[in-house]
């Protein structure tokens, strides 16, 4: 490609096909980066270099020849600074913009997007066009405009925006703004919805998600320089033993949670020691031991119910009643789930998630009482929770 596309000079060549690995995506990027400097023209043998000029020099990574193409990009733009700026918003937006949370944060920040940015990084390979807005190029490497203080401007602009979203409940909503509170350097701001998004995870039986906003927040807790024995810190052990738990761990979560209620014990923290009680009974039920597991569970709900949390003291009764419905006390189960469901209501905006697996668990019962027409209602119920939710996995056993 370098000597008999390109013309090149055997050293120039070589030098080319060294740096370029024989990755065709590369040679064309720094192609075109080329014909945008002007150092190469067509002619109908291909691509020549400028015979005047010198040979120019092959960026060592992608990274080097984005950011060199950028910066010809923008060289001598009318509107350069706000461009650049534009640039930076869509980076703290991980790359995808989306039209609808696009010009509220151009508002926001009060950024005049000029008309060719958008039109002109599409043609010119930087972004993509899609249904919902547009996304930078993966590769594209932004360090050469970034300014850090904009940046976090931007991040927190972007959690404003987001918290207008808070009662809708919209699935992921939490760890992103978590994340933009981390990208912002509010660290303890960030650790609440961290610990939310964690237990979304957990309920949508996400643990590649779980393990990802955990880690997250361990980070947070890191910059705020927390000592390992602070009560964050046992949250974030809490969170990964359900973690664990929920990948087949269950003798590591049982460890970890009879540890935390000790800890949680002489400290005080009942928050707590409720969720650990809550880890044990569930890993005793898996065993088989029973007995033990309506004890862990029963001191749970107890628990979450000196804290008056609803959504803890529902999880504790769903568990209490698979506990029932295993030993064949449908008619047990079924009074602690629909208990549960009672606490739920409790709650706004409704916990879907539980309010759909409650149904589904409360269809089964009925389906093993006998009462078939009562258990379609149900899994019709659990059915639209799901749909709403676009829980595939609970669609396919509701349906």
């Amino acid at each position: 490609l370098g000597q008999k596309g390109l013309g090149l000079s055997a050293r120039f060549s070589s030098q080319f096909a060294r740096r370029s690995k024989g990755n065709p995506l590369f040679a064309m990027q720094l192609l075109r980066e080329w014909s945008e400097r002007g150092l190469i023209t067509p002619t109908e043998r291909g691509f020549e270099l400028d015979e005047e000029g010198d040979d120019p020099t092959v960026p060592e990574t992608f990274a080097d020849l984005w950011r060199g193409r950028l910066d010809t990009f923008l060289e001598g733009r009318e509107g350069r600074e706000d461009a650049r700026r534009c640039l930076m918003l869509a980076a703290a937006l991980g790359g995808e913009v989306r039209q609808e949370e696009w010009r509220p944060l151009l508002s926001e920040l009060e950024l005049d997007e000029p008309a060719w940015l958008v039109p002109d990084l599409i043609g010119g390979g930087f972004a993509l066009l899609h249904a919902q807005g547009w996304s930078l190029h993966h590769d594209l490497d932004l360090s050469s405009v970034a300014c850090p203080d904009f940046l976090r401007q931007a991040h927190r602009a972007i959690v404003r925006l987001l918290r207008r979203h808070v009662h809708f409940r919209v699935p992921g909503l939490m760890a992103r703004i978590g994340s933009h509170l981390v990208l912002a350097g509010d660290f303890e701001r960030s650790l609440e919805p961290l610990m939310q998004a964690a237990h979304e995870a957990r309920h949508a039986h996400d643990t590649h998600e779980a393990a990802r906003v955990i880690g997250l927040r361990g980070d947070a807790l890191k910059a705020m320089k927390l000592p390992a024995e602070a009560k964050p810190w046992a949250e974030n052990r809490l969170a990964e033993a359900w973690r664990v738990r929920a990948e087949g761990g269950w003798r590591a979560a049982a460890r970890s949670a009879k540890e935390l209620i000790n800890t949680s014990r002489e400290r005080g923290w009942i928050d707590v020691e409720a969720e650990a009680q809550l880890i044990q009974g569930e890993v005793s039920f898996e065993r088989g031991d029973f007995s033990e597991a309506l004890l862990y569970l029963q001191r749970a709900r107890t628990l979450f119910g000196k804290q008056s949390n609803a959504v803890g003291q529902a999880d504790a009764a769903r568990s209490l009643g698979s506990v029932h419905a295993k030993q064949g006390e449908f008619h047990g189960a079924a009074e602690l789930y629909r208990d549960a469901l009672i606490c739920l209501s409790e709650v706004s905006p409704a916990p879907l998630d539980r309010q759909a697996e409650l149904y589904y668990l409360l269809a089964l019962v009925a389906q093993e009482s006998g009462r078939l027409g009562r258990a379609e209602l149900l899994f019709r119920q659990a059915h639209g929770g799901f749909s709403k939710l676009g829980h595939s996995k609970g669609l396919a056993h509701a349906t």
